[in-house]
């Protein structure tokens, strides 16, 4: 049996081995060295966070000359910009800050109810799900898989499927 002693109420003694207590109701109260332990953790979470949200960051490309560029804002937040285009039909969406929740960014405009707009984030890639028309020209669909290109090796040119 595993006795954590940061979340014991204070003045209870610890249980003896083999020894069964019913749950307390009430309080209880971290002793002042869990305190800083707890605090530390949440730190390094918020930073841990912090992170994640810069490595979403970046410039992605899609066959055809679609592009998608994410660029970290405030704590944890990120804003996108997406491009598309068929022919001479083009369509941009640009977004305010946004939080990631488990690599996902859903982006609908508050004058548009019917566009949703999802972004899934991969390790290298970005799949984009376009949900309505979002102000698009005609045949202009940004839906698909976008490959990160900042910061990677890879020089190889996005084939052009025009």
């Amino acid at each position: 049996m595993t006795h954590y002693r940061c979340c014991r109420p204070r003045g209870l003694p610890a249980a003896t081995k083999g020894e069964v207590r019913p749950a307390l109701s009430g309080t209880l109260r971290l002793r002042r060295s869990c305190a800083w332990s707890v605090m530390l953790l949440l730190v390094l979470l918020s930073a841990a966070d912090s992170y994640a949200q810069s490595k979403l960051a970046g410039k992605y490309t899609k066959a055809g000359g679609n592009f998608l560029t994410v660029s970290s804002t405030k704590e944890s937040e990120v804003q996108i910009s997406i491009f598309g285009s068929y022919r001479e039909n083009t369509c941009i969406i640009e977004t305010d800050s946004l939080k990631p929740a488990d690599g996902v960014v859903t982006y609908q405009p508050s004058d548009d109810k019917d566009c949703t707009v999802r972004v899934t984030f991969r390790k290298d890639s970005a799949n984009v799900e376009q949900n309505g028309n979002c102000g698009c020209g005609l045949n202009v669909n940004l839906s698909g898989e976008y490959r990160k290109r900042s910061g990677s090796k890879s020089t190889k040119k996005v084939p052009n499927a025009n």
